[in-house]
């Protein structure tokens, strides 16, 4: 598995994100809220063996970082740690605000910095 860091507008993203996040699959999975990206997003893109199987978008704030949603396929709980864990040390200097809990984390709530 590769975890790959892009910035919100490059075209690789794109490329690599529009046809799952365009899928009614993988909206769903969002509540079917649309995935959003700007200049200030960093993605983090899983694949394996050129198939993404997971991403999560970063929104960096002045305030830290913010992990507002994700995807991975088939409900990866192991792929999801890899893409956290990815961003707690790509991310540093940053707060990582998670609006989701972790299986690390005995009390849910509603955002958790990490």
């Amino acid at each position: 598995m590769d975890i790959e860091k892009l910035h919100g507008t490059d075209p690789r993203l794109y490329q690599l994100v529009a046809p799952l996040v365009m899928s009614i699959p993988v909206l769903r999975y969002n509540n079917n809220y649309p995935f959003k990206t700007s200049a200030h997003h960093k993605w983090l893109v899983a694949t394996n063996k050129g198939e993404v199987k997971g991403f999560m978008p970063i929104d960096i704030k002045s305030t830290g970082a913010c992990i507002d949603n994700y995807y991975v396929s088939g409900g990866n709980s192991s792929l999801l740690s890899a893409l956290i864990d990815f961003a707690k040390k790509n991310l540093q200097g940053n707060n990582l605000f998670l609006p989701f809990p972790t299986p690390e984390m005995q009390k849910p709530s509603r955002q958790t910095v990490l």
